[in-house]
């Protein structure tokens, strides 16, 4: 099973890049721009693979776009960047609210939910993150579609570290 997988996420490395999702990176993730073109690629690489195994689940009347997902997909796979990884195994679909969600759970996901919690919520923008490790799920929200500029506007701004 394990070779298959590799062999699957070989092949989808392999695949160009599409036009649009690379139009989206260099618009809305500030920190895009500041890594070196092999870290871009590699970037691409992942994002890739990401958004090949997880699913993203929009709520409400949110409809989920190669934007929601792209921008999504580059703030988890920056934590992936020159590591041996198996993009977080345990997660399995990212639920996107159009507005404030408050959720009554108190359990502390993992360390690779948590990492992704923690990094998407320094992003300007995002409302808030959760993780639940039963549902293998991260619940990103964020404001309504017909805010996203205002977003786009915010990620632009974020002087955000790669480590």
């Amino acid at each position: 099973m394990f070779g298959l997988r590799k062999k699957r996420r070989r092949k989808i490395r392999s695949l160009p890049f599409p036009r649009a999702w690379l139009e989206i990176l260099e618009r809305n993730v500030a920190y895009y721009h500041r890594l070196t073109p092999e870290d871009q690629a590699e970037l691409r690489r992942h994002i890739q693979v990401f958004l090949d195994e997880k699913t993203f689940e929009g709520c409400g009347w949110l409809e989920i776009d190669d934007e929601i997902r792209v921008i999504i997909a580059s703030q988890a796979c920056l934590l992936l960047l020159h590591r041996d990884t198996d993009f977080y195994p345990t997660l399995r679909s990212i639920v996107v609210y159009p507005h404030h969600y408050f959720s009554t759970e108190t359990r502390r996901p993992p360390g690779g939910v948590m990492a992704i919690k923690n990094e998407l919520g320094k992003m300007a923008g995002i409302l808030s993150v959760d993780g639940n490790i039963d549902a293998k799920t991260i619940t990103v929200e964020w404001e309504a579609p017909a805010s996203m500029n205002t977003i786009k506007t915010k990620l632009k701004e974020i002087n955000y570290p790669v480590t």
